[in-house]
């Protein structure tokens, strides 16, 4: 292990780099700048090792097409991702577990990547306080249990901003959304023995977003959908519940539409 700084400058990275020993942290200073060059790999940074950092880095990816990572960890523990600046990539996290990612500016030019992408039986993983913008999904949670999506701003996504597919016990709080294009939250599968908070969140969609649901639920069960704020374009869905759905409860939202409608097809709790 030990620390690798690197001093201001810009850097042209011709080859992938990976981290496989335990302890490290890889930051920059005040304007450290890595472009990755080779756009034939799927991954230019790999972290497969426990209790790694990267922070204070602007990383500018290989490429803009579906899924493919700036940085990804996988299978280790106890890792901190914070004031990054990311573009033409994700951050992968898959089958990791004590993860925090916070205070990171992610998407700028990123085509059908993703922001940031936690998957594969991914557990207590933190994202808190990034600006997200400019990705297919801002932040994408498959597979994953105990994760917790706090005052972060997703911006400009192309699809939705936060996706959730057969994940389990996660917080969705305090966040901002802003779309052009898209729905805000969709929660798909997430059935078996899942646990949803989505509280205290701020939706805006503008005009150009008409005909989109904010917050989707399909095959999704025990949900709380309370206390948000839902500025949405006359002819949006703010919340759809499909029939397939149950134990979910709406509790304070407020919705601000000129025609404003909830399309709830199962036996929630208004």
């Amino acid at each position: 292990g030990g620390k690798i700084v690197l001093l201001d400058g810009a850097y042209n990275i011709t080859a992938d780099i990976t981290v496989n020993r335990a302890n490290v942290e890889l930051c920059g200073t005040t304007a450290s700048q890595l472009t990755f060059a080779n756009t034939n790999s799927n991954i230019n940074i790999s972290i497969t090792t426990d209790n790694c950092t990267v922070h204070d880095l602007t990383l500018i990816g290989s490429q803009t097409a579906y899924n493919k990572n700036v940085i990804e960890a996988t299978s280790c523990n106890r890792l901190q991702f914070y004031n990054l600046q990311v573009s033409k990539g994700q951050i992968g996290v898959a089958s990791c577990g004590n993860v925090i990612l916070t205070k990171n500016i992610i998407g700028k030019d990123n085509g059908y990547n993703y922001g940031i992408y936690v998957s594969g039986a991914s557990h207590d993983i933190i994202i808190s306080n990034n600006d997200l913008s400019g990705s297919y999904y801002c932040i994408a949670v498959t597979s994953a249990q105990r994760v917790t999506i706090t005052n972060n701003t997703a911006r400009l996504f192309n699809d939705v901003g936060v996706s959730l597919q057969t994940a389990t016990d996660i917080v969705i709080a305090n966040n901002n959304f802003y779309t052009e294009v898209g729905g805000a939250i969709e929660a798909v599968y997430c059935s078996v023995g899942t646990r949803i908070s989505i509280t205290g969140n701020c939706f805006h969609l503008n005009e150009t977003a008409q005909g989109y649901q904010v917050i989707q639920l399909y095959s999704t069960n025990y949900c709380i959908i309370n206390n948000n704020i839902i500025r949405t374009a006359s002819t949006s869905i703010p919340i759809n519940i499909q029939s397939d759905c149950n134990g979910i409860t709406l509790i304070d939202n407020g919705v601000c539409c000129t025609s404003a409608q909830i399309w709830d097809t199962t036996n929630a709790t208004n």
